[in-house]
């Protein structure tokens, strides 16, 4: 009780020392409070209670039945949207559609729900509506048209990209605000820039896993999506495998310093952007697995395009915008283009042309278990091996079920002379025994009184799928009239597209396009895992008939030469001048019907290369048929190649000059004398077709 003594003292002292200025709070004004609930109504205004309120919506007061917009009068960009009272409302960015309110003969009292809903609009309803709609659509154009797109189909009707998304809000915000300081490291500058691109731009997750990847390999992953006490380690560093519980000891993981390996990929882009950028859209893509989905090829380049132009725009590194303006127009000309190209050439390359030659001709190479061209003659012996293993197998299966089976017949039959059985015979279900007496294999009727349904024959016309097409290039090309040549395994790049020649001799011209093709130059070491490899001469034919046009005029072949490959005339318009193709290349050449001295060599004295007396496999259905495997041709690479023995696109000079051209046969020919003799001979007919396409890379692709 003695507390409150000390209270008046210490009043004088706090008068004698006052307090600082703003150290309490001004006293609060005399005026009305309102506090809820209840609500207190100021005088003079009516406050509708939510119990009575009724939704009017948003009004359009010019959005009449006799719109001016419906006669293409441009909609007032400053009018305001109002309520159903009137009261003028903020106008959302976001487009809806207005509410109309009910006519004034409407029944207000119907609590009916569905009757609600089948509630027949007012009769200008629709045209408000639809005035509506004009309005948007044409804001919505305007936009369109002020970025340089134009819709496809009626007006508003085309859905707005990401991208087109992108452009709009851009212009909106004129710039990010930011001012990057320029005394700071650039690496600080661009994972600034970074976070405020991201800021801006919302990504679907088809872009999101594109830009992770992109900053990834720029080296600015390291503050992308991270969160206190976690380290975000990027694809391609090392990472440390997980414990094993087994008791060998493994070597330690040499230590990767992140920072150290973020800036390396950072300078890397900076210092030469454009071949950063030739790099991540060729083998980068390819190893993220990017390179195979049509939407990641469109929206990878755009996507890069835009961040580049950010970096030009807010200047974050102005000491390197030459280069990257550079790497951006190179992206724009070539690689946007490149990438959609290769897409759309692979769809088709192995077209109806090259199955077809496949399919009438036959193939000299195959693919073994792992994965290996070999020739086809040692595959279809494996593959009649295996078959044969399988045949014995079930034979076999098929003699131990009959062991089995009678070894329980009898058993039954014992059992039965012995009165063990149960019920007579042929009480069990149908009639008989109830088990069959024979064996049912997997492949025979196994139903109990009739047939399996699945077993019963029928035609091509009975499929659902109607008959099997099967191309064919009869009587064109036929085994009796064509013959393999030679198989080659290289990396080609295209330099010319031809259509087809209604003038030409051949009349395989005369129908199909020709797309010519010249070797793509590779580095001198190439990696082990990279994914273009030198070319090699995976097989070569060794009968009389296919050598003899060999050595005509216009039979041989170099790795280092051109190759005309035919195709469909709608697949030839898809070919762009620059792409480079990864397959598996065969030449044919016409070997019936030809004159007996066109097999002839156009000089007497050259000596002719010794042939092997082997088995050709140049046509399928025969090879499949050979129970003898055919010998193993030892594979030719680019290097042990040697030169033609008429090659007429390789001049003379070259032979005397000491060119080291590979090619594939040597000849002691004299440039004096294979000039005399050029000419003689009728030109072989040849031709080169896809068998199989392993990739269709860009022009500028970089390992």
């Amino acid at each position: 009780m003695s507390s409150p003594a000390p209270t008046p003292t210490a009043q004088p002292q706090a008068e004698d020392s006052p307090a600082p200025t703003g150290t309490y709070p001004p006293p609060a004004p005399e005026e009305a409070q309102y506090r809820l609930p209840p609500f207190i109504i100021p005088p003079g205004v009516s406050v509708t209670s939510f119990a009575d309120f009724e939704p009017g919506g948003i009004l359009l007061p010019t959005v009449t039945v006799a719109d001016g917009a419906a006669e293409g009068e441009e909609a007032d960009a400053e009018e305001a949207e109002v309520d159903g009272s009137g009261v003028y409302t903020v106008q959302l960015e976001t487009s809806h559609e207005p509410i109309v309110p009910a006519p004034a003969g409407a029944d207000s009292n119907n609590t009916d729900p569905k009757a609600d809903q089948e509630k027949t609009m007012p009769a200008d309803a629709a045209a408000v509506v639809a005035a509506h709609k004009r309005r948007r659509n044409k804001g919505r154009q305007a936009q369109l048209k002020e970025l340089g797109f134009s819709a496809d189909g009626a007006p508003g009707e085309r859905r707005l990209t990401w991208w087109e998304k992108w452009e709009l809000e851009d212009l909106k915000k004129r710039g990010s605000g930011v001012n990057y300081n320029l005394g700071e490291d650039r690496s600080d500058r661009l994972d600034l820039a970074v976070k405020m691109f991201r800021k801006g731009h919302a990504m679907e997750a088809g872009v999101q896993s594109i830009w992770d990847r992109w900053l990834d390999y720029i080296g600015l992953m390291r503050n992308e999506n991270q969160y206190p006490g976690a380290k975000k380690i990027s694809r391609g560093i090392q990472r440390r495998g997980e414990e094993d519980d087994s008791d060998e000891e493994m070597e330690a993981e040499p230590e990767v310093n992140l920072e150290e390996l973020w800036e390396e990929r950072v300078i890397r882009f900076l210092e030469n952007p454009t071949n950063a950028l030739r790099r991540f859209f060729s083998s980068t893509y390819h190893e993220e697995g990017l390179y195979w989905s049509d939407a990641k090829l469109r929206d990878g380049p755009i996507l890069v395009s835009i961040f580049l132009r950010y970096l030009l725009q807010e200047r974050v590194v102005p000491e390197y915008a030459a280069d990257l303006t550079q790497a951006r127009d190179f992206l724009e000309e070539h690689i946007k283009h490149d990438l959609l190209a290769t897409r759309a050439f692979s769809m088709g390359a192995e077209d109806d042309f090259s199955a077809a030659c496949c399919a009438d001709l036959g193939t000299q190479v195959l693919q073994d278990g792992m994965g290996r061209w070999v020739p086809a003659g040692l595959v279809l012996e494996q593959r009649a091996r295996r078959d044969r293993q399988l045949l014995e197998a079930r034979e076999r299966e098929k003699r131990e079920m009959e062991e089995e089976r009678l070894r329980r017949k009898e058993e039954r039959e014992q059992a039965v002379a012995a009165g063990i059985g149960i019920g007579e015979e042929g009480s069990a279900w149908g009639q008989g025994n109830a088990w069959t007496d024979g064996p049912v294999g997997w492949d025979e009727p196994h139903a109990w009184t009739e047939d399996d349904p699945l077993q019963a024959e029928g035609t091509a016309a009975d499929m659902p799928w109607g008959a099997i097409r099967m191309p064919t290039l009869a009587p064109l090309c036929t085994p009796l009239t064509h013959s393999l040549l030679r198989t080659e395994r290289s990396v080609r790049r295209i330099t010319a597209v031809r259509p087809p020649d209604p003038a030409h001799p051949d009349p395989l011209r005369q129908k199909y396009a020709t797309v010519v093709f010249e070797p793509w130059l590779l580095p001198e070491v190439v990696k082990e895992d990279a994914v273009l490899r030198p070319p090699e001469l995976l097989y070569e034919a060794e009968g009389e008939e296919e050598r003899s046009v060999m050595r005509s005029r216009g039979g041989g072949h170099s790795l280092g030469d051109t190759i005309e490959l035919l195709v469909e005339p709608e697949h030839a318009e898809r070919a762009r001048k620059g792409l480079g193709v990864y397959a598996v290349w065969v030449q044919a050449a016409r070997t019936g019907g030809m004159p007996e001295d066109a097999s002839e060599p156009a000089n007497t004295d050259a000596v002719e290369p010794a042939t092997a007396n082997t088995t050709n496999v140049t046509d399928a259905t025969a090879a499949a048929n050979t129970t003898t495997a055919t010998p193993a041709k030892p594979v030719k690479s680019y290097a042990s190649a040697t030169k033609p023995t008429n090659a007429p696109s390789t001049p003379p000079e070259d032979e005397s000059s000491g060119s080291t051209t590979p090619t594939l046969t040597a000849s002691p020919i004299s440039p004096k004398k294979k000039r005399r003799g050029k000419d003689k001979g009728p030109k072989a007919e040849t031709f080169w077709f896809f068998q199989h396409v392993t990739i269709v890379v860009p022009g500028y692709w970089l390992e």
